[in-house]
């Protein structure tokens, strides 16, 4: 009997054997039991919530950003004049810099508030507000005293309250910016492009975003669709600070916008891209480079086609969209083709 005994006792290597089988066992019953489709998951500790802003009380945690307000060769106050924000004032060689210190995603807000009206849909803020931030963040430059002027020719920074619509754009969009290659678009927007928009390699020889010239077909309601101006050769000299004798478009692109226009003076004849000649003349009166030039007797008439630049989001185009039931991505999407969108923060 002892020997029988010895015989039917399991050896050390089986006892671990079992005791292991026990131990797997009992890790996926609680698996099934913690896990199983049937049995509810157990709740996500909990996290810290972003608070966005509500009535009163708006707190924001985003990157801040330096946007000059005013520079002059006097001394200036730090008066805020109502911009959010911390104002100070700084010397930086010659001049005095009034800068205002703000929140990214404040200065978004108020750059929609600024460049849209209250009254256009929510998609096409939000559109705006990515595109607004997106282009912030390539001028931050931390070796110069600010990072982007308060003006219509970088974004429109006003001090007016925001636009509640525009406040829920930038929430909602919060951290979202455009890239390509994995670098941050510098996502250039107008306001009306005429039916087509502009390459930036185009119209500015840039190589970089690489967005393509796109069709727009939702921009016709724009007041700035099609526009014209007259005035006479003397008086187009005076907008000019020349004596302008004649004139005509040189060259035009492949989008048909002025590529480089020659005038003529009672001294030279001077060249100038279709911007340069723009600017000369005033960018209220020439609305775009998308013009023809004829000149009857003393008077030169212009016919031209949308409103800005023309590189990157047609804003009434954007609105055009938003109206027809597109998204602020599909916007997005549309106006600048080979761009991602995604979030930083």
């Amino acid at each position: 009997m002892a020997d029988e005994s010895r015989k039917l006792r399991p050896s050390p290597v089986a006892l671990f054997l079992i005791a292991l089988l026990l131990v797997v066992g009992v890790v996926f019953v609680k698996q099934q039991r913690w896990y199983s489709p049937q049995a509810p998951t157990p709740e996500a500790p909990d996290l810290p919530q972003e608070v966005g802003p509500s009535a009163g009380d708006h707190l924001w945690t985003s990157p801040a950003i330096r946007v000059l307000l005013r520079s002059s060769r006097q001394p200036l106050d730090a008066d805020d004049e109502g911009y959010p924000g911390r104002v100070e004032v700084v010397e930086y060689g010659s001049r005095y810099l009034r800068i205002c210190h703000i929140d990214l995603e404040r200065y978004v807000a108020q750059v929609v508030t600024g460049e849209l009206p209250a009254s256009w849909d929510d998609e096409v803020k939000r559109a705006q507000a990515v595109a607004a931030r997106s282009y912030t963040l390539t001028e931050v430059d931390e070796d110069a005293p600010y990072d982007i002027r308060a003006s219509a020719l970088a974004q429109n920074f006003r001090a007016e309250d925001a636009d509640p619509g525009a406040v829920a754009a930038a929430e909602a969009t919060r951290g979202q910016v455009l890239t390509q290659d994995g670098k941050v678009v510098r996502a250039f927007y107008h306001a009306t492009c005429g039916g087509k928009t502009v390459s930036p390699r185009e119209f500015w020889g840039m190589f970089f975003p690489k967005i393509p010239a796109v069709e727009c077909t939702y921009c016709a309601a724009s007041p700035l669709y099609r526009w014209s101006y007259a005035a006479s050769l003397e008086e187009l000299g005076e907008h000019m600070d020349l004596e302008v004798e004649d004139l005509w478009v040189e060259t035009t692109g492949e989008g048909g916008r002025v590529a480089r226009v020659t005038v003529e003076t009672a001294d030279a004849v001077v060249m100038f891209t279709g911007e340069e000649f723009r600017a000369a003349v005033g960018f209220t009166r020439l609305r775009s480079t998308w013009f023809t030039v004829a000149i009857e007797g003393d008077q030169v008439h212009f016919d031209g086609r949308g409103s800005g630049h023309g590189v990157g989001m047609c804003q009434w185009g954007a609105r055009g969209m938003s109206e027809a039931g597109h998204d602020h991505r599909q916007i997005l999407a549309h106006y600048y083709p080979g761009c991602v969108l995604e979030g930083l923060y």
